[in-house]
Order: C-alpha cells, then sequence, then structure tokens
C-alpha cells in the first residue's frame, strides 16, 4: 500500500507533504516521542482511558517546555520539514518561515498527523 502526498493550504500557501519511508519514519518518532511522549503520558496518566485528563494539562505543558530547550528540537523540526515541498521545491527553511512561527507550526503538526496520525490517535491526541 503506497500512502499518497498529502496537498494542504496554510496561511494561504499550497504545501505538499511526503510520508517519510519507514526506516526514517521510526528514527524521527523516536526522537519525537523523547520530547512529547512524557507530556503525553501525563495527560492520560489519571484519565479514566477515555483520553485526556485536563487536570494534569499544567504539568503537562511544563514538561514539554522542559522537553524543548533541550538539544536537537531545532533539527527535529527541520528534519520534519524536509518531507514538505512548495511548487514542486524543497522549502528554503530560513526564508519560508522567518517572522511566521505560526505558519512552521502549524506545517509541523500536519507533518506529524500524515506519518503518526495513527500512533497519536490511539491516544485521542491527533483529530482530523
Amino acid at each position: 500500500m503506497v500512502i499518497e502526498d498529502k496537498v494542504l493550504e496554510i496561511d494561504g500557501t499550497e504545501y505538499r507533504i511526503q510520508p517519510f519511508p519507514a526506516f526514517k519514519g521510526l528514527v524521527i518518532l523516536k526522537k519525537l516521542t523523547k520530547i512529547v511522549g512524557p507530556s503525553i503520558t501525563t495527560l492520560v496518566s489519571s484519565a479514566d482511558g477515555d483520553g485526556v485528563d485536563i487536570e494534569n494539562a499544567e504539568k503537562a505543558i511544563e514538561l514539554l517546555v522542559e522537553n524543548f530547550e533541550g538539544e536537537g528540537v531545532e533539527n527535529l523540526i527541520k528534519e520534519l520539514i524536509n518531507s514538505v515541498s512548495k511548487g514542486g521545491q524543497p522549502i528554503q527553511f530560513d526564508i519560508e518561515f522567518m517572522a511566521d512561527y505560526g505558519k512552521l507550526l502549524k506545517l509541523v503538526t500536519e507533518v506529524v498527523k500524515v506519518n503518526y496520525g495513527s500512533v497519536f490517535q490511539l491516544g485521542g491526541f491527533l483529530q482530523n
């Protein structure tokens, strides 16, 4: 089964997200879970098994911020964005997202959904 590229528009710009090959996807998933895993675990740790425990949200956000301070987050974001093209060309990262980090975060979220939606949907985190 071949998974098709996803074409989407963010803030008036059309992007094409190409899913990762399996091995590359596993390598990136390992890095991603090191950053967001503790936060997700905190959110669901005392939930009744039916989603997110909102009372743990503050601690989950605190853990996420702590993990964002670690090395490699910037490189992971660039690695996620490497699967995206605009107008058939690779994105020029520093130019594309200059002073527009909202667009960057939206695009990163979509890349995660395309590649890992089935993983994060297990816990009810990524809704379509």
